[in-house]
């Protein structure tokens, strides 16, 4: 019996676009009223494009390859979509809909695009046959899509799609980054629409090499093979080192480091600029570079290039003929060094002015800057009116962000344009996370969150740190842990002013957050998903959307506060949608009632306490605060310093009388300089689990174990 292919798990893209063209296939060949960036089919192959693997997403899917009529392909940021996207419309000749040069995305904007960009007769012809599995089209974008709307708008444009009738017999492609991408399956699901769910997976160690070489197409890889690929080899093996002791992360799709395209191409630039590669082999071995220091040391090597054997010879030299060697030596010491040449890439792509530098000398540096104004146009971190991949970017940001001229514009740049997951493992290798701004936590935490997937994620804790603070200067420990104990743990301290506020951006999950300011959700569309746990000292709420998700059953997203406050800021009311199953997922707790919708979810802690004598519940606190001081250690242990258990919540009578409690009964246990907190015999003494003592839940166990404390 042959075969069916359909039922692997992994499909090479031949498989997947000879499944979407049927023995029918009527190609897209109509002439276009309109030509538009949002609606085109691509007309060449790029020559150096190579072909990614994909996998069945099964929690995400409700058919098989064959039967769908849907195929939704999801990816992290800069895994290849848009080749892939060029790719398939080339091979099917179908179009694409681009979602991120789409004016609107709501219901009716796909069906209208149609008829704007095609004449009536071909737009009803090509619908038809989209509806009988003779043509397709490809909808690209879908995050960016949903970005520009809110949560029914995008509802709405589904919907939309779904008019199209897609037949099983010529699927339609939908590409999106996997947020969006999951809340399209949900909706599928929901209407019992048969699809599958594909991700793209990061390239194998061979089609690194293969990518590599392809996109060197000097004279040198050829003429000099042999060293080349001796080079080649040696800087994929040294990154790809970088997760060889988190052998389950690295055979995670999510953080095959080496196997994502701007890193491949940004080694492929280092061979494109340099072809004496024996000697850029005998320099890496003698430095004895290592994984993402390897990809800084390559950065760097291209900013140097461009300084000393280009920018220098060329245009300082020429600009200095006949100055004084004071003057001379004062320039070529300060122009055009790493922070300026990524502060003029930044501030170029922000279509800022740039500010001046540190040259009093007035006509030297009106004709420095325009020179700079012609070269950067050919700046190998630039692309096309971008920065040209995410390791550049990434360095640039990291960069600036610690220069105090160039901060604020590296600030402004992440919150327009979000942060790739390179941004921190780069931000480290150049400055180290042993303290940072607290401005800073954020980008580092979406970074992180970047390679997030549903075995394999990182959890933000972020605490108040009372000794280390003063008046005026917060000081809070952070750590990042891993879901899986072999990821990397990041840790360190954040500084915070008195004033500042915190906002985490758009994505707010898998985060503990206990600090005395405000918590502040600006951005227009914010997601939040249990489990989630933040006390802070005021939510305040500016969001159009907020969107609750659940990643792990039997959790919730729970914030303290003492008030919450909505401050409108777009165009509609706060709405606040529920993708999960359950309904009281979002908890807040605050001692002032909330304005409506927040009203829905809130609840008083007195409420909840209200049957406690004062004697008990001020144990009760007592206690829920020592719980919930404990973070994940191991398996069934939960751990904390022993400083901070016995000098902070034990610097009270009746601190001290529960801490000694809670270790007569082995429910917390000295361990070297750790407390560790038993969860089994606390549950077996106390009848509350961890989750429990956060949602201010009560048993009789518990009332008996502080009626027992005097």
């Amino acid at each position: 019996m042959k075969e069916n292919i359909f039922d692997k798990k992994n499909f090479g893209l031949e498989t997947i676009l000879k499944r979407i063209m049927p023995g029918n296939y009527i190609p897209f060949v109509y002439d276009l009223k309109e030509e538009g960036s949002d609606f085109k089919v691509e007309g060449q192959m790029n020559p150096k494009f190579v072909s990614p693997i994909l996998s069945e997403v099964k929690d995400y899917s409700n058919a098989s390859l064959e039967e769908s009529c849907i195929i939704l392909i999801e990816a992290v940021g800069a895994s290849g979509k848009t080749e892939l996207t060029k790719k398939m419309s080339y091979w099917l000749t179908c179009p694409v809909v681009d979602l991120g040069h789409t004016n609107v995305v709501a219901g009716n904007s796909l069906t209208g695009l149609l008829f704007k960009r095609m004449f009536r007769r071909d737009c009803s012809g090509f619908m038809d046959d989209i509806s009988e599995g003779k043509s397709t089209m490809i909808i690209d974008a879908l995050d960016e899509g949903y970005m520009k709307t809110n949560n029914q708008g995008y509802m709405d444009f589904l919907d939309d799609v779904l008019s199209l009738e897609p037949n099983s017999k010529c699927p339609i492609v939908m590409l999106g980054r996997y947020n969006a991408v999951e809340l399209a399956a949900t909706f599928l699901m929901d209407k019992d629409v048969k699809f599958i769910t594909l991700q793209i997976e990061p390239f194998t160690m061979d089609l690194a090499r293969e990518f590599i070489d392809k996109a060197v197409g000097t004279h040198a890889r050829f003429k000099y093979e042999s060293i080349y690929k001796e080079t080649r080899d040696y800087i994929l093996d040294t990154i790809d080192g970088f997760f060889q002791k988190q052998s389950d992360i690295k055979q995670s799709s999510a953080v095959r480091f080496i196997g994502y395209a701007p890193v491949l191409m940004s080694i492929a630039k280092l061979f494109v600029e340099n072809t004496n590669y024996q000697l850029v082999l005998n320099e890496m071995k003698e430095r004895k570079s290592r994984s993402v220091r390897l990809i800084v040391d390559i950065v760097e090597r291209i900013l140097t290039r461009d300084r000393e054997e280009k920018v220098k010879p060329q245009l300082i030299n020429m600009l200095l003929a006949n100055r004084d060697q004071n003057f001379i030596k004062q320039v070529t010491d300060t122009v055009y060094s790493d922070d300026e040449q990524c502060a003029r890439v930044l501030y170029k792509v922000m279509n800022c002015p740039f500010p001046d530098i540190d040259i009093t000398d007035a006509a030297f540096l009106s004709s420095y800057n325009e020179h700079m104004k012609i070269w950067l146009e050919d700046h190998p971190f630039m692309g096309k009116k971008k920065i040209g991949n995410i390791v550049f970017e990434s360095y640039i940001l990291a960069k600036l962000v610690t220069n105090v001229k160039y901060k604020k514009i590296a600030l402004n740049y992440m919150q327009k344009n979000g942060i790739s997951y390179m941004f921190t493992y780069i931000y480290e290798a150049l400055n180290g996370l042993d303290q940072i701004d607290g401005s800073i936590m954020p980008y580092i935490y979406e970074s992180l969150r970047e390679l997030n997937n549903k075995q394999n994620y990182y959890k933000l804790y972020l605490e108040y740190n009372q000794n280390m603070s003063s008046e005026n200067k917060y000081m809070c420990d952070f750590e990042f842990v891993g879901s899986n104990e072999r990821m990397l743990t990041y840790k360190g301290y954040a500084t915070y002013s008195k004033n500042d506020h915190i906002d985490m951006g758009t994505h707010i999950e898998h985060m503990n957050i206990n600090i005395p300011l405000d918590f502040v959700m600006s951005r227009r569309n914010v997601e939040i998903s249990a489990p989630s746990y933040i006390k802070c000292n005021n939510l305040i709420v500016e969001s159009e959307e907020v969107t609750l998700h659940s990643n792990i059953d039997k959790t919730d997203i729970m914030i303290e506060c003492y008030d919450t406050l909505i401050d409108q800021h777009y165009d509609q009311f706060l709405q606040i949608t529920n993708t999960s199953r359950v309904n009281d997922i979002l908890k807040i707790v605050s001692p002032k009632r909330p304005e409506y919708p927040l009203i829905e979810y809130w609840s008083s802690e007195n409420e909840r306490l209200i049957d406690l004598s004062t004697d008990v519940l001020t144990k009760y606190k007592k206690l829920r605060a020592i719980i919930l001081e404990f973070r994940s250690h191991s398996k069934h242990m939960l751990a904390k310093h022993h400083e901070k258990i016995d000098f902070i919540m034990g610097s009270t009578d009746v601190g001290r009388a529960v801490i000694e409690e809670l270790k007569r009964k082995k429910i917390m246990l000295p361990s070297d300089h750790l407390y560790m907190l038993d969860t089994d015999v606390m549950d077996r003494e106390l009848g509350l689990s961890y989750d429990a003592f956060r949602n201010f839940e009560k048993s009789g166990k518990v009332i008996k174990f502080l009626n027992g404390i005097k």
